[in-house]
Order: structure tokens, then sequence, then C-alpha cells
């Protein structure tokens, strides 16, 4: 059963948000990329070719890099259910930075969610509408 949430639009009409449940299972990649706090392993997966949660592990177990981490990703994949677009997510994380940046393929990092905005541009949606993967994953397996 989906989950509704109401909030209220400038002209006064209710908008309904529809969480999407989950299913049991779901396609995923997974992309390691180099950040100033060692490596971090982003994990995306899919409902109906498109984002539809986001993990993200720090190689460096434990510590307050990885509950932060933790808490982005979790951010992010609910509002993913919620339909909020993940350009918007992209926005917001892309080029915030920390005093421990580094280079991945010759593009500088500059903070872990800098590194988490890399990876999901890869699957923010064209104008016309089709994911633009910078990538060769395939996210629906079998095809």
């Amino acid at each position: 059963m989906s989950k509704q949430k109401s909030n209220q639009q400038s002209d006064g009409k209710a908008l309904v948000l529809t969480k999407l449940p989950r299913p049991h299972s779901l396609p995923c990649t997974s992309t390691r990329i180099q950040t100033g706090c060692g490596h971090i392993y982003v994990t995306v997966s899919f409902l109906d070719k498109m984002p539809f949660e986001v993990f993200a592990t720090l190689g460096k177990a434990g510590g307050c890099a990885s509950c932060q981490i933790e808490a982005i990703t979790r951010g992010i994949s609910t509002g993913l259910r919620y339909r909020i677009p993940l350009s918007e997510y992209v926005r917001q994380l892309q080029g915030i930075q920390c005093p421990s940046q580094a280079f991945n393929e010759s593009e500088r990092v500059s903070s872990c969610a800098d590194a988490i905005s890399k990876v999901l541009s890869k699957y923010v949606p064209k104008e016309g509408g089709d994911v633009e993967q910078k990538t060769t994953v395939n996210p629906t397996p079998g095809t």
C-alpha cells in the first residue's frame, strides 16, 4: 500500500505525493569513486529503468563521514520514492567542498557529497526524457 502526503500549492490546491512501494528486488549498478576520505562506492537501484534508491559506502568503515553518507543517501532514496527529480539532488550536492579533496579520472571531487552527485548525474534524464547514461551499464538485467 502506498503512503500519501498532502502539501498546499501556491494556488491553494492540495498537492498529493504518493510514495512508490519498494519491490522485493531491483536491478542496480555500483560505481567506485575516489574522494579525499577514500573510495566511496555508490549503488543506484532502478525501478522501470529510472533511479529508485541510492546507497553509498565509504571504503573506510565507521566514523562520522560514513554516517553522513548514509543520511544523504537515505534522504535521496526517500525523495526518489516520492518522485522528486534526481536532478534536484545532483544540483544540491554538486560542488559541496570539504578540506579533503581528490581527483577521480582527472576530475576534481570536492567531497563525498560531490562524489555522490557525480555518480547520480549519469542518470539524470535529458530534455527528451531519456536517461543520459554516461556509462555502458544497462540497469535492466537480461537486456
